[in-house]
């Protein structure tokens, strides 16, 4: 994995490889529609801590700041840190009434998420709430339905119409092309289509994460299924 990375430009100097560590195992069943994980995700909350402090400095030094919130009081100390040094930070999957998503610069929540948290509460009514107590862009996904997003006024994009084999990765991958647009200053319109065209992408092949298409790859796609993204924006 870390050759893979390295080749991918990626810095991993920060990255410490225990020998014999028994790592996290996933074990996806997945259709078009619907996705099934079986993991040992409580390995990471057993014993020691497995990952870094936040580190002001390396975050200070940041444009955008990906932020999982899910790594406990680290988590949300980095969100501290990026709401004092005014960085903005793009993350996913938490409740309204969270820190982290109430000064997230972009919060995303996912399909799934909903499903799990608010199975009772109708999608409408929690945009809503979501808008009511988080500052920044709230954008609701889902694997089969519009996209719904706050730009002065709640909107929808319709996703790209296209044939799944492995949706493993395309929320990552969503949020990946999400802070690749704010790097380059997208429009938001244009952000949520540039990172729906990236997630469907990656749904395209088996294990997709593990093929991230160049730029220039992705616009072809984007062209061969019919719906051409720089002529459109």
């Amino acid at each position: 994995m870390l050759e893979f990375l390295h080749k991918s430009k990626i810095d991993t100097q920060l990255i410490n490889v225990k020998k014999g560590f028994q790592n996290v195992e996933e074990t996806v069943i997945a259709d078009q529609k619907t996705r099934t994980i079986f993991a040992n995700y409580g390995l990471l909350y057993q014993g020691n801590r497995l990952w870094n402090l936040p580190n002001k400095e390396m975050i200070h030094s940041s444009s955008i700041v990906c932020l999982d919130p899910f790594l406990g009081d680290e988590s949300r100390e980095v969100a501290k840190i990026c709401n004092e040094q005014k960085i903005r930070y793009v993350t996913v999957d938490c409740h309204f009434d969270n820190y982290i998503a109430q000064h997230a610069d972009v919060l995303i929540i996912s399909g799934e998420y909903r499903k799990a948290q608010f199975s009772d509460t109708e999608t409408s009514s929690l945009f809503n709430q979501y808008l009511d107590k988080c500052k920044g862009t709230i954008i609701f996904t889902s694997a089969e339905n519009d996209i719904i997003f706050n730009d002065k006024q709640i909107k929808t994009f319709s996703l790209y119409q296209v044939q799944a084999i492995d949706t493993t990765g395309a929320g990552d991958s969503f949020r990946s092309g999400i802070i690749y647009s704010l790097i380059h200053e997208y429009p938001l319109e244009k952000t949520i289509a540039f990172a729906s065209l990236l997630a469907s992408y990656i749904c395209q092949s088996f294990p997709g994460v593990m093929n991230s298409p160049t730029y220039d790859e992705l616009l072809n796609f984007s062209v061969n299924q019919g719906y051409d993204f720089v002529k459109y924006f």
